[in-house]
């Protein structure tokens, strides 16, 4: 009989629930309709393993603060509003994911780094409000495409 090592074990993955919110991406009312019904704050642990870190350290770089992490611990469902920004930053992270072919280490370097593009600020800390997602979502596309402006 083999002993099961930390090695054997599979690296734990994000839930099936979370992959299928990501799919809704371009389907707008479906979007709408999972975040109108609130989404689970396990919804952040799925995403902390599709980074490939932890929930604390993805909690620093989105800059969520300790009272709304233990407010969330006890409610287990974000509101409407905070579901909107999870479900948000989600796709935005997705994409910078993307960005670096899935490189976990290449993207929390890059969206920890201060950027030229965004007046040497972090996009870590542009993930906290919609105009900020959208430009990161601008930068991203631009260093896909090629654009320089």
């Amino acid at each position: 009989m083999s002993k099961v090592t930390e090695i054997d074990r599979p690296a734990p993955c994000p839930s099936e629930r979370f992959f299928h919110a990501l799919a809704l991406r371009q389907d707008r009312r479906a979007c709408a309709d999972l975040v109108r019904n609130r989404i689970g704050v396990d919804f952040y642990d799925d995403l902390a393993l599709f980074l490939g870190i932890s929930t604390t350290k993805l909690f620093s770089l989105l800059g969520v603060s300790l009272s709304a992490q233990r407010r969330w611990k006890k409610a287990q469902k974000l509101t409407v509003n905070e579901s909107d920004y999870a479900f948000r930053q989600a796709l935005v992270l997705q994409d910078a994911l993307g960005l670096f072919e899935g490189s976990s280490v290449a993207t929390v370097n890059w969206l920890t780094q201060p950027n030229i593009a965004l007046g040497r600020e972090t996009p870590a800390r542009l993930l906290s409000t919609f105009v900020g997602m959208s430009t990161i979502e601008s930068l991203i596309w631009k260093i896909e495409n090629g654009v320089h402006s």
